[in-house]
């Protein structure tokens, strides 16, 4: 039920579906990992080790991240994007969140039509 259901918030910790799909188009996942808080060089270079492919190593890297940081927010993924200069994923996350947020209110407020 989308009422009982809001979207994500900024100050949310992220959930790893989202982390996926919202940073699908990210490349540059070490320079982006080592910006994050918790992570470390050797967690990276494992990750690269371990890990084949981009989308795997990416899952691996936000994993591990959600597991070494209980603070995590979507917050930190916007501020280390916009660092990195990915200004156009950073405000495409935040357009998802608050258009995530704006349905959200919109469906908990009553519909008026202007019918005549």
């Amino acid at each position: 039920d989308v009422e009982l259901n809001p979207g994500p918030m900024i100050d949310d910790r992220p959930d790893i579906s989202l982390l996926i799909q919202w940073l699908e188009p990210l490349v540059d996942w070490k320079p982006f990992g080592l910006c994050l808080v918790g992570m470390e060089e050797h967690d990276i270079l494992k990750i690269e080790q371990e890990q084949a492919k981009i989308e795997d190593r990416k899952l691996a890297l936000y994993s591990k991240w959600l597991s070494v940081n209980p603070k995590a927010t979507w917050r930190d993924i916007i501020d280390v994007l916009t660092r990195l200069n990915q200004n156009k994923l950073a405000q495409d996350i935040k357009d998802h969140i608050y258009s995530d947020a704006a349905s959200t209110m919109s469906s908990l407020s009553p519909k008026t039509s202007c019918s005549d």
